[in-house]
């Protein structure tokens, strides 16, 4: 701690200075070691100082360490929250997803773009049986998709999928020739494909041509509903 004093000199001379020590009995004995006997010694001016003066120091202490736990406990929460915001779908491609019952679109996804795509988002399925225009399309591309504790896996999954879809859509789109209404045709095209070849496929293993093993691997290689 630092303190302020003041003495008056042999010829009667008024002077002060600064000196740390423990506390006040401290100042005056290393003053006596130089000879000098003050007539004032008090707290050298200062925030910290004035916290950690004689007779404040605990209470310093212990207001300090309350504020530390609140401040402890606002950043453990603050973080949390920012890990909850900030939890977004990652980009993934697409491939099969057993779903328990259909998926809730309404409620997973915040845009008609992002629930149109999800109907194709599973190799093979049923498309979706209504048609979206290119400007709706579009419109969910600035939209970040939310991943959520009361999703299910799957569904967690399908909002991934999802996400891939629309930076594949992005890219699309960033070609001289690509235009939304391409990126839905090709998506209606690349549907019916994938359903006519596991459609093939089965028809194959029906007919003996393929064993269990190699019609589980092709379809899976291709992200298609597996055997059932």
């Amino acid at each position: 701690m630092r303190f302020n004093y003041q003495y008056r000199t042999s010829d009667n001379v008024l002077r002060s200075g600064t000196i740390s020590a423990a506390d006040r009995e401290a100042v005056y004995i290393k003053l006596k070691s130089k000879g000098i006997n003050p007539s004032r010694v008090e707290d050298a001016p200062g925030v910290f100082n004035k916290l950690l003066g004689r007779g404040k120091r605990w209470t310093a202490i212990a207001v300090l360490l309350c504020v530390s736990i609140v401040l402890l406990f606002q950043l453990s929460r603050t973080r949390k929250e920012i890990a909850a915001v900030h939890a977004y779908a990652s980009v993934a491609p697409r491939h099969f997803i057993r779903f328990s019952e259909p998926p809730d679109l309404i409620r997973l996804f915040a845009t008609d773009g992002e629930r149109y795509l999800a109907g194709y988002a599973i190799p093979g399925a049923e498309p979706p049986a209504w048609r979206i225009d290119s400007e709706t399309l579009e419109g969910c591309l600035g939209n970040r998709i939310h991943l959520s504790d009361g999703d299910t896996p799957e569904e967690q999954q399908l909002k991934q999928i999802v996400e891939g879809m629309k930076a594949e859509l992005r890219q699309t789109i960033a070609t001289a020739i690509g235009t939304c209404e391409s990126y839905i045709i090709r998506l209606e095209e690349r549907q019916a494909m994938e359903a006519n070849y596991r459609r093939q496929t089965l028809q194959k293993f029906s007919a003996g041509l393929l064993s269990s093993e190699e019609a589980e691997a092709i379809l899976s290689a291709m992200g298609l509903e597996p055997l059932e």
